[in-house]
């Protein structure tokens, strides 16, 4: 039946779920119970799609009133209106609302409708700024960021509780990681031919909220590569400084490390 399913039916009643600080048997919960623990998950994935959603919305406003300076440009009516358009344009980050009124003392016609075109302009620009700004080490949310715990083969343990497992986890990212809770655990007990191989093939996945709950912005990445280069630091190692492929693999191997001499501590 593993082979084909990937689980043991007949260990069902081996898997937990710790949720809302309780620990239950997976066999045991309703349709409404794992409804909740599902929405739990899913909710926030829903709320960063509306984010990317508004973003998309956002960015195309933008482009079009960029169109229309780009248009007061091409007229040159005024050197300075011209210059001032130009550095708008080319602007990379946040522009100081109100700005607009500079161009009062430039020689040009119709001031209120331009004023009123830049400062739809920056108000558009600064929306997009503020969307983009918790998101400096990926250009991807991550609402919702899912590890699993395994002991290795060579290491031999045996004896280690469902409880233990998703304690061991649990304490692991309360101490490094504190402002990111966490939102569910669950323990796969039927996920092995017999209940020898329990300490083998058993393992909890735990599911971490990617929103930092005193700031509200999705860090997680960024608070992780600095957990990390951290440790790199402590141990006389060369920090990770890129964001490539590469750098997410040696992310996880320093990872592994980290948590290796945490439950060994």
């Amino acid at each position: 039946q593993k082979d084909e399913l990937e689980f043991n039916k007949d260990l069902i009643n081996k898997n937990y779920v710790f949720f809302n600080g309780e620990v239950s048997n997976m066999s045991k919960l309703s349709i409404d119970e794992r409804k909740n623990i599902f929405n739990s998950i899913y909710s926030p994935l829903l709320e960063v799609k509306e984010e990317q959603k508004e973003l998309v919305e956002i960015n195309s406003n933008l482009s079009k009133q960029a169109y229309k300076i780009k248009e007061l440009i091409k007229k040159n009516e005024d050197e300075l209106l011209t210059k001032f358009l130009q550095d708008l344009l080319n602007s990379d980050g946040y522009i100081v609302p109100d700005s607009s009124g500079l161009i009062r003392n430039f020689d040009v016609k119709r001031i209120e409708q331009k004023i009123n075109c830049i400062d739809k302009y920056i108000a558009l620009n600064n929306e997009v700024v503020d969307l983009k700004s918790d998101s400096k080490f990926s250009l991807k949310k991550t609402a919702i960021q899912e590890t699993f715990f395994k002991f290795p083969i060579n290491q031999l343990v045996d004896n280690i509780k469902p409880i233990h497992y998703m304690s061991i986890i649990s304490k692991f990212y309360k101490t490094y990681l504190p402002d990111y809770p966490i939102k569910l655990i669950v323990f796969h007990g039927d996920e092995i031919a017999n209940e020898e191989e329990q300490n083998v093939g058993v393992h909890p996945h735990i599911f971490i909220d990617g929103k930092n709950s005193k700031t509200g912005k999705y860090n997680i990445i960024n608070d992780e590569f600095k957990l990390i280069n951290s440790y790199l630091k402590s141990e006389g190692k060369a920090e990770i400084t890129g964001r490539k492929f590469s750098d997410a693999q040696m992310l996880g191997t320093v990872y592994q490390e980290i948590i290796y001499k945490f439950v060994n501590a």
